[in-house]
């Protein structure tokens, strides 16, 4: 069986995954609801902050009827500037408009209550833990070449590694995100450790 890593699609260094994913420096709220500071009005399907994965309404509704032992909790739109990026061409540089403090391109901005009524609800997924990984990363490359145990695999096609911070999927579970999401994910795969 094989296994894969799923992450944010890679575009634009820290200025691209901040406008994808956003910020959540402020953590959490007295409820234990994420708070997250975004672009908006347009946000990925799936997004990966430094803390958590964040999903959107219709992400959540469609993964809620094709995977079972998850939840997702509600997500606290602290900070929604208007800043349009979803249609620059992501395969290039950063964009000049981009350049500077990426994090000004946010929290610099007024917030939007119109952006973040589009946005709609977001949600936190909370996947189970289910299986053990290592991380190397390669020098040549600098890419981390993750390795995973398959016999701490306790049976989900989506699931966060018990000992890192890492979204593991079966190949089913990889195949689905790529429909869903595909152009908004990296996904690599795992070695597989038969040891």
């Amino acid at each position: 069986m094989n296994f894969f890593t799923v992450g944010p699609a890679v575009f634009w260094g820290d200025c691209g995954r901040i406008l994808a994913s956003g910020l959540t420096r402020r953590g959490r709220d007295s409820q234990g609801r994420l708070i997250l500071e975004r672009s908006g009005p347009f946000v990925p399907p799936i997004s990966f902050p430094s803390k958590g994965v964040i999903a959107t309404g219709e992400f959540k509704l469609a993964f809620q009827q094709r995977f079972r032992g998850c939840s997702f909790l509600p997500v606290v739109k602290h900070h929604t500037p208007v800043v349009h990026w979803e249609g620059l061409d992501r395969s290039g540089v950063v964009p000049e408009q981009f350049l500077g403090a990426v994090e000004g391109h946010i929290l610099d901005q007024p917030h939007s209550e119109v952006a973040s009524k589009q946005i709609g609800e977001l949600w936190e997924l909370q996947l189970p833990e289910g299986g053990v990984t290592t991380s190397v990363r390669d020098r040549a490359t600098r890419k981390w070449n993750v390795t995973f145990d398959p016999k701490s695999w306790t049976g989900s096609d989506l699931f966060m590694s018990a000992t890192q911070r890492i979204l593991i999927a079966t190949s089913a579970g990889a195949s689905w995100l790529k429909s869903f999401a595909g152009d908004w994910l990296t996904i690599a795969e795992c070695v597989v450790n038969d040891v």
